[in-house]
């Protein structure tokens, strides 16, 4: 797993990207989640940004939803891969309690992420009421790490796309597979490029366009790398010796992360705008005629995100 990048919970964006998370909403599962859900969003560092705490909130409930959905379990040994700034590291702390551990692991230095970077978060988070169950290694490599086969479950949540080739995935999968106990889970959660609702396709195609770019040879400022399908990731399964069981959709029309990826996009183009970049004008065009269809349906801020679903896998 090497050189991805991923979004994180809330980044540096103008007022216009962020959808109002001070709105009424209520967290999937009902109040018990949403105050679940508030109790794991203080325990990050504060961002400076007005909504932060609330946006926090809603990707921790998120989060919670995907615990739930992996059947992750008190006193388990949880191995995390990109992990970012620890939305989904926290969730899954939170749920092995303190008889459990979770590793959790990101490819990017400490001075990657914006406005918090990785390593003042993981400080922070480290420190916290979760310290003696969270650990955490930046800077990490899967193909050198020496660890033992000793995890009940690998996790990862939404980090897929940002690796730089399905080789790399591949890899990673088969890789981790490795370090599963006798009876260990492979859990995998990522969003789906297939839109239920017209409302989606800007995120789609904001996701698309990301990938497009990195296609063709921009490798500067991008997040998305290698958006691959619902049905492409599961075809990689049995390739790394695993054997993936039905997978679950998880409600993710509460998060913002369409508004962040179609400005992700914009930005993304602008960067491949640059002469410095060397892109080709076919490739440009393309991209362009992508983004006027965005900006043609998509909302100013709001944007109802792509479906997105969750597969365990145990050992073929």
């Amino acid at each position: 797993m090497t050189d991805h990048h991923h979004q994180h919970a809330h980044p540096t964006l103008p007022a216009s990207a962020i959808a109002d998370a001070n709105a009424p909403q209520a967290a999937s599962g009902g109040t018990d989640i949403r105050a679940h859900a508030e109790r794991l969003a203080s325990y990050f560092p504060a961002s400076g940004h007005p909504s932060s705490l609330a946006i926090q909130t809603i990707q921790c409930a998120y989060r919670i939803n995907l615990v739930n959905a992996f059947g992750i379990t008190a006193g388990e040994r949880v191995l995390e891969l990109g992990c970012g700034q620890g939305d989904m590291s926290v969730a899954l702390a939170d749920a092995v309690g303190p008889a459990g551990s979770v590793l959790a692991t990101d490819p990017a230095e400490g001075s990657y992420g914006s406005p918090v970077t990785l390593g003042q978060s993981w400080e922070h988070l480290a420190n916290g009421p979760l310290k003696g169950r969270l650990a955490y290694q930046l800077d990490f490599d899967i193909n050198k790490a020496e660890l033992k086969p000793e995890f009940d479950a690998v996790v990862l949540a939404h980090c897929t796309w940002y690796f730089e080739s399905p080789t790399a995935v591949l890899t990673t999968l088969a890789t981790a597979r490795k370090f599963l106990k006798p009876g260990g889970r492979l859990c995998l959660a990522e969003w789906d490029l297939e839109p239920r609702t017209k409302e989606q396709i800007p995120h789609l195609v904001s996701a698309l366009v990301q990938g497009h770019l990195f296609t063709v040879g921009l490798r500067t400022g991008l997040n998305v790398r290698t958006p691959l399908s619902r049905a492409q990731m599961t075809a990689l399964f049995p390739k790394a010796g695993l054997e993936a069981s039905p997978h679950k959709f998880v409600d993710t029309s509460e998060l913002q992360d369409a508004d962040w990826e179609i400005y992700n996009a914009r930005s993304a183009l602008e960067d491949a705008e640059k002469p410095e970049a060397g892109l080709s004008e076919g490739g440009l065009a393309f991209a362009r005629s992508q983004l006027d269809v965005v900006t043609e349906l998509a909302a100013n801020r709001g944007n109802v995100p792509l479906p997105a679903y969750a597969v365990t896998a145990t050992v073929a």
